[in-house]
């Protein structure tokens, strides 16, 4: 992506599907910009609302987006352009940001109140790829991770940056088949690894066999155990519990999910390699173990 356009830009990334997913996502970091990625479908005011509070001065989408996001946002003055139609860097250095420089902004769900954007830095998503990468044993060459995520949750930027940094293979499937068939997703990809939410994970029919399966990260939401216990038929996978914030980039902790135990829920387990984790009593609670969960590192 040429870089000349991109630089020191807050770029809306509307590329949902295939892989321009990743394409936008390297092109914006790598030529400087934030990525701000947002939903086409959302109402047109929505969008404008998002737009003008992530000050955002580039519009990106698919050559296929660019008609229908045109008339949605008429009369925006903010130029949009088709991910296809950018030109080569060409003489434009691509840059080398600093780890205090954003690289991207994450509007949250506004279950608190309005969507608020997170702000993430390039050395903490640095920091978050390495550290999965060594957690999920992604492996040059052989791990082939399967990217379920929607580009508007940091998991998916988490797993794209990851799973390239580490020279495996990023496997892109069409939404829609991941919502009505992800077995067959799975296997026609042949993924090793996989990041979803136990939501999505439970529409996968229990004992559906998944051969290649090595690794699952289930998290965004509470983990049963009998989930657990009724998941897929993976001889070689290993279920891991994620819990973290995305101010902290995507995900903090990671544990290994076994079907049995006394709570209902599986742990959130321990600190990513990098994390520091402490648990500050919160008073005036009914629950005595209460506490906020405090986290460092990069």
């Amino acid at each position: 992506v040429h870089a000349g356009c991109i630089a020191g830009a807050r770029v809306a990334d509307f590329c949902d599907e295939g892989p321009a997913i990743a394409l936008a996502l390297l092109g914006i970091a790598l030529a400087g910009g934030v990525v701000v990625p947002l939903d086409p479908a959302l109402p047109a005011a929505r969008l404008r609302s998002l737009l003008a509070d992530a000050d955002v001065s580039l519009l990106l989408c698919s050559g296929a987006s660019v008609a229908a996001l045109s008339a949605k946002l008429e009369n925006s003055r903010t130029p949009l352009l088709a991910l296809e139609a950018v030109g080569a860097a060409g003489d434009a250095p691509l840059t080398t940001p600093t780890p205090d420089a954003l690289v991207h902004l994450i509007y949250t769900s506004g279950s608190t109140g309005a969507p608020k954007a997170v702000a993430v830095e390039h050395g903490a998503l640095r920091a978050y790829g390495w550290a999965k990468i060594e957690a999920h044993a992604i492996r040059a060459g052989c791990a082939r991770c399967l990217l379920v995520s929607a580009h508007t949750w940091d998991p998916c930027i988490g797993d794209v940056f990851s799973t390239l940094a580490a020279g495996a293979t990023l496997c892109v499937v069409p939404r829609a088949q991941l919502l009505q068939d992800l077995a067959g997703a799975l296997r026609a990809t042949r993924a090793s690894h996989v990041c979803a939410t136990p939501s999505l994970w439970a529409l996968l029919r229990p004992g559906v066999a998944l051969d290649d399966l090595e690794v699952v990260a289930l998290g965004g939401e509470a983990l049963p155990r009998r989930l657990v216990a009724s998941s897929c038929s993976a001889p070689s996978a290993a279920v891991h519990n994620t819990y973290g914030v995305t101010e902290a980039a995507v995900y903090q902790t990671i544990g290994r999910a076994e079907p049995t135990g006394a709570a209902a829920m599986c742990a959130a387990g321990a600190p990513l390699p990098g994390i520091a984790l402490a648990l500050a009593p919160v008073a005036a609670t009914e629950a005595e173990d209460a506490g906020e969960i405090l986290v460092g590192g990069a």
